[in-house]
């Protein structure tokens, strides 16, 4: 683990456990750690992962409140798939799995919401965001 913060093994874990399983028209929808300007959509974002406290005030209880961020394309536009397909996608890929990556083992990705869709300031994008709830089980 040296060298290496938890959050990124939690976004690695993430982007692993997404690909490939969030499709639209049987194309695999892609998972950036950062999108840029004019990125086309659809795509999914995972890299708001903030560390929380434990209840229990516990030293090795850690959790992790994850936002994953998915952009489509414009509702309005005929023939699109919907963020809500999307985001429904997510949510049965992740809710109630282990996630896991190499030196790192997460159990119990709990759902804890499901935003709702916003445009974005191009008037074109729609943006939705899904919230899970992480518990770190192993680190090597």
């Amino acid at each position: 683990m040296a060298g290496k913060s938890v959050q990124m093994y939690v976004q690695a874990a993430l982007k692993t456990k997404l690909t490939s399983a969030v499709t639209v028209s049987n194309v695999a929808v892609p998972v950036v750690d950062n999108p840029y300007d004019g990125q086309a959509a659809p795509y999914i974002v995972c890299n708001q992962i903030v560390e929380r406290q434990a209840d229990t005030f516990s030293t090795t209880e850690r959790w992790f409140d994850v936002t994953v961020d998915s952009y489509t394309t414009d509702y309005r536009t005929q023939g699109t798939v919907t963020n809500k397909d999307i985001r429904r996608q997510i949510i049965n890929t992740l809710a109630g799995t282990t996630l896991s990556v190499t030196g790192a083992t997460f159990r119990a990705c709990i759902f804890t919401e499901n935003g709702p869709d916003f445009i974005e300031g191009d008037g074109d994008t729609v943006h939705g965001q899904c919230r899970f709830r992480i518990h770190v089980d192993t680190l090597t």
